[in-house]
């Protein structure tokens, strides 16, 4: 069986940004209480920082071999 060159999914992770934002813009658009904000602030943190534990857990193989082969074609020729 052949080995594929497997990459890490970057357009996931570069949607997260994006994501933040959007959150926090309607964070401030709605009418919340002091507490309600905290609790809105701390979610949307919750979220972002899940999406990004869950990528990174998901793209661990792939970010291995991408870094396997970069080490791979920097060894000095003996």
């Amino acid at each position: 069986m052949q080995r594929q060159k497997q990459h890490p999914s970057y357009w996931l992770l570069y949607l997260s940004l994006p994501v933040m934002i959007g959150l926090f813009w309607l964070e401030v658009r709605l009418s919340l209480s002091a507490t309600g904000y905290q609790l809105a602030e701390m979610m949307i943190i919750l979220i972002v920082y899940g999406s990004i534990w869950l990528w990174l857990k998901a793209n661990r193989g792939a970010m291995v071999w991408e870094d396997l082969q970069r080490w791979k074609f920097k060894l000095p020729l003996r």
